[in-house]
């Protein structure tokens, strides 16, 4: 979670400096508009990092619950093993 942090931070300090410079704003300006911006990008990579794993590992839960219910479906009540092959 931390390398999304700094990641969000770098990309958005270094798209709103440069759009600010291109934009014809000064160097102080441009600055203090991109350390705004980056720590705002930051926190939102940050939230999005922690939705995606959220969500992951509920995928993840699911499908385990789905091959133990499939495994326990496939094995026969009444033995507990699997049924014979018919010949």
């Amino acid at each position: 979670m931390k390398q999304s942090f700094i990641l969000g931070g770098l990309l958005g300090f270094a798209l709103c400096f440069l759009s600010a410079l291109t934009a014809g704003s000064d160097a102080d300006t441009a600055l203090l508009e991109a350390v705004v911006c980056g720590l705002v990008a930051a926190t939102l990579f940050r939230w999005l990092h922690h939705v995606m794993d959220k969500q992951l590992s509920a995928t993840e839960r699911e499908r385990e619950a789905a091959t133990e219910a499939a495994s326990a479906a496939a094995t026969s009540p009444a033995t507990g093993q699997q049924p014979a092959a018919a010949a």
